[in-house]
């Protein structure tokens, strides 16, 4: 007993298999569509978030350098004093 060919088979020459097989490959299109879709925008909405988190570290940067700044300066000032024998308690 021979087995038939794909070609030959009464399933692959039926307008229902067809049919079936195309509304499947559709729906699949359309989610992969829709996926697609949401990848793109959950993309868009990381970048945005990536380029907030950016500017909020480029201002925390701004605000702090002048503290680092005024901390240097102040360690510069303590050492200068230390450096020149002055007592760092007052005299009475």
């Amino acid at each position: 007993m021979a087995s038939e060919s794909p070609e030959t088979t009464p399933e692959l020459n039926s307008v229902e298999y067809w049919q079936t097989r195309t509304q499947a490959m559709t729906d699949k299109l359309f989610q992969l569509r829709e996926d697609y879709a949401d990848a793109h925008n959950e993309g868009k909405s990381l970048r945005n978030e990536v380029a907030f988190l950016r500017y909020d570290a480029d201002q925390a940067k701004r605000e702090v350098a002048p503290l680092r700044e005024a901390t240097e300066r102040a360690r510069q000032c303590l050492d200068a004093f230390r450096g020149s024998g002055a007592s760092s308690t007052p005299s009475k």
